[in-house]
């Protein structure tokens, strides 16, 4: 996995899945997770998506996961603050 400098933009692919549950487990050597969605009162999550990885590309996952997500959050601090002079 590349730092994300040099990674090309992201885009969506047409078949990309909106996910809001996450349940997560392990073997001896790999890392399974599994996406899917889930609301409340409505029964059981529906699985969409299972990854198996190992363990060593789990953690570059979840580096550049926690970048993406610190980014995101200073991107939705700047846009709730008022635009300099607008008060």
């Amino acid at each position: 996995m590349g730092s994300e400098s040099e990674d090309p933009p992201l885009s969506v692919p047409r078949d990309a899945v909106y996910t809001n549950y996450l349940q997560a487990g392990s073997t001896a050597r790999e890392l399974i997770l599994e996406f899917g969605q889930h609301h409340r009162g409505e029964g059981s999550p529906r699985i969409h998506t299972k990854l198996v990885t190992h363990p060593d590309y789990a953690e570059d996952f979840l580096r550049v996961i926690a970048e993406a997500l610190r980014k995101c959050k200073i991107d939705a601090d700047e846009g709730s603050r008022p635009a300099e002079g607008i008060q």
